[in-house]
């Protein structure tokens, strides 16, 4: 994250309204500064860590029958 803060402090990014994707614990410090986490294919330990935060969790496989978070549901049809 703080390797990421000086561009998006210089683009103006809004983090409360921005996503980010993630299949890895490492990366919950990531998950935590945005607005909308999603926990991708996440490993065991990121799928326990977003349960208890109640961010969503994203399947993609191809016999998935995931649910996709309603923010992402205009993305599906694309």
């Amino acid at each position: 994250v703080q390797t990421c803060a000086l561009p998006i402090s210089q683009e103006g990014i809004d983090l409360a309204q921005s996503c980010a994707f993630s299949d890895s614990a490492y990366d919950v410090p990531m998950l935590s500064a945005v607005g909308y986490p999603v926990a991708t294919n996440p490993t065991r330990k990121l799928r326990r860590i977003a349960q208890q935060k109640n961010w969503p969790v994203l399947e993609l496989r191809e016999s998935s029958s995931s649910t996709f978070p309603p923010f992402l549901r205009p993305a599906k049809v694309l």
